[in-house]
This record gives structure tokens, C-alpha cells and sequence, in this order.
């Protein structure tokens, strides 16, 4: 049974994906952690090994010593800290002799050039770059991926009818509390899915040879203006709707929504607006407006990715 590695798997998106792997049954799975944590592992169903993520050669072992021939990687490079930790296991990766294949942490849409104004406006999308540079440079790797997706589904049905390891949160629409504030016109096509529709994809990925760099999975798709009307149509209730305009979200500025007040708590207002604006300004760039020509959709006929009215039906449909 081959063994299958995780990064971060007791995150959102890695523990969504462990969920998928073991629900498989065609894996063996670990997770690669910085802490064990015994009451966790129990939670999971699957060994956490403690890792030092500045230590390649260590890392190197790890690999190996536990026969991996697949690293999938969901660690969050949102800091300097996280986004070190990807690269050095993209060469403890690429150093293990047992070790083939690789899914490097991405699980959002292409991000623009860090030299540009808007990459800058984000520290994930330099990090990124620094990834995707070392994934280039691998000599040894049979093959390897990233995922490109879009919006999660998960921050706006969280429902008891749906598994979700994400916390709520309110990116553009707060469904709890019927309000938007729409970056441009609202007019640009975005990309949606829910987590648990990806982790099967991903898993199911892992049977396919000839993998592309880069992986791209569009799911649902529709303007920001079609998503809130249809969540007005589906809860019978008109929302409070503003409209951001690129001016404002340039000066890292949104409108704020009922929500955000509480994530206040743990990420500083300056901080969370302008990492909500420089996702404002992605969306009306059309950067989430993913391309379906090479979708892994078309490789994989036979799952079916739930759309926003399905699940939105689900959790408020009468």
C-alpha cells in the first residue's frame, strides 16, 4: 500500500484531504506536523510525525525512513516562517530516494508577479514564487503539481449537513448576516468550491500519470452579482449590498462587514483589510476566473462537483 505523506494535515484544506485519503482506503497515511500531538492523531486515524522544517537532511529521513512515495503539502504560506518550511520540503522531496511524486501548497488561484503592485499587496504570492522556483529546480521528482482552485463554498454553508474543518469567515458576502461589499462591478467570473469536492479530486489525482505543473480545477463558476442574488433567491431575503471600487481597494481599504469585527480578535482591522482588498483587486482582474480548457474536471468525468445552489438549497432551502 503506498504510503502517502501529508503537510499540514491537521489544517483546513490538509485535514480535508486526510479525510479523503483514508475514506480511499488505498493509502497509507502520515502526517508531517511540527507537534505530535497523540489526542490528535487519535482524532485523525493516522500517525503525526513531529518534523523541523528547517531541517532538509532531517526531513530527508523522515521521507524515507517511512517508505513515502508522496508528499502532498497544505501548509498555509502566509508567513515568512511557513513559506521557508514549503521550499525545504520541496528539496527534502526532491533528495528522497523513496519519495516520487510531489503536490507543493497552492489550493487558491494563480497570484500576480510579487514585482507587481499588486503581488506586493500579499506576502503569499512572493512565497509562492520562492515554491514554484524550487519545484523548477528539482532533478529527482517523477512528477509534481499544484492545485489552482477557487473561492471555498466552505465560509458560506457552514451547515450541519456539510463536513467542513473551516472556520467561518467572510470574504466579499456575509451570508450570516445578509450583506456584501462587492470589489468592482461584481461583474468578473470567480471560481467556487467546496473543500471536500477538491480533497476528492485530489485523491483521485494520485491514480493518474502524467501529471501538468500545474493542476487546475474551476468548479462552479459565476459573478459575485449572480452569487448574492442567488443567495437572496435561495434564503428569501434582500442583502445590504455596497460595491468596493478599485480606488479603494488600492488603498487596501473594504467596506466593512458584521464579521470581520470579530476576527479583529486575532488579525489587527489594518492587517485584515488589506489582505480582504488585495483579494478585492484579484477578483476584478479575473484571476479567479479559472480556465476550464485543461481542467482536471475533464480527466476525471466521473466526479461530480456539487454547484453553490446545491449546497446553498441544502443548508437554507425550505
Amino acid at each position: 500500500m503506498p504510503v502517502i505523506a501529508v503537510a499540514g494535515g491537521t489544517g483546513n484544506v490538509g485535514q480535508t484531504i486526510v479525510d479523503a485519503l483514508l475514506a480511499d482506503k488505498k493509502y497509507e497515511v502520515i502526517v508531517l506536523s511540527r507537534n505530535a500531538n497523540e489526542e490528535r492523531a487519535k482524532e485523525l486515524g493516522v500517525q503525526i510525525l513531529a518534523v523541523d522544517y528547517t531541517d532538509v537532511v532531517g526531513l530527508t529521513k523522515t521521507l524515507e525512513d517511512h517508505n513515502v512515495h508522496t508528499l502532498i503539502s497544505a501548509i498555509v504560506m502566509w508567513t515568512k516562517e511557513n513559506g521557508a518550511a514549503e521550499v525545504n520540503l520541496i528539496k527534502a522531496t526532491d533528495a528522497s530516494r523513496t519519495t516520487k511524486r510531489m503536490i507543493s501548497s497552492d489550493w487558491a488561484a494563480p497570484m500576480p508577479s510579487p514585482d507587481s503592485p499588486e503581488g506586493q499587496k500579499h506576502p503569499a504570492s512572493h512565497l509562492k514564487h520562492l515554491a514554484w522556483t524550487a519545484l523548477k529546480a528539482t532533478t529527482s521528482l517523477e512528477e509534481w503539481t499544484v492545485f489552482r482552485c477557487g473561492v471555498w463554498l466552505d465560509y458560506y454553508v457552514q451547515h450541519p449537513s456539510f463536513e467542513s474543518h473551516f472556520m467561518p469567515f467572510s470574504l466579499v458576502v456575509d451570508t450570516a448576516s445578509n450583506k456584501a461589499a462587492i470589489p468592482g462591478d461584481g461583474n468578473t467570473k470567480v471560481s467556487f468550491i467546496h473543500s471536500t469536492d477538491l480533497a476528492r479530486f485530489v485523491v483521485a489525482s494520485l491514480e493518474l500519470s502524467g501529471w501538468e505543473h500545474v493542476t487546475t480545477l474551476v468548479g462552479d463558476k459565476m459573478t459575485w452579482n449572480e452569487f448574492v442574488g442567488l443567495v437572496e433567491g435561495v434564503k428569501g431575503t434582500k442583502f445590504d449590498v455596497v460595491y468596493d471600487d478599485v480606488e479603494k481597494l488600492e488603498r487596501s481599504e473594504v467596506t466593512e462587514l458584521p464579521s470581520h469585527v470579530f476576527v479583529y480578535q486575532v488579525i489587527p482591522k489594518p492587517f485584515l483589510q488589506a489582505f480582504l482588498a488585495a483579494f478585492g483587486l484579484w477578483f476584478t482582474q479575473g484571476l479567479y476566473d479559472l480556465d476550464e480548457r485543461n481542467a482536471l474536471e475533464k480527466r476525471l468525468p466521473g466526479i461530480r462537483v456539487r454547484t453553490a445552489r446545491e449546497l446553498f438549497e441544502k443548508a437554507w432551502g425550505a
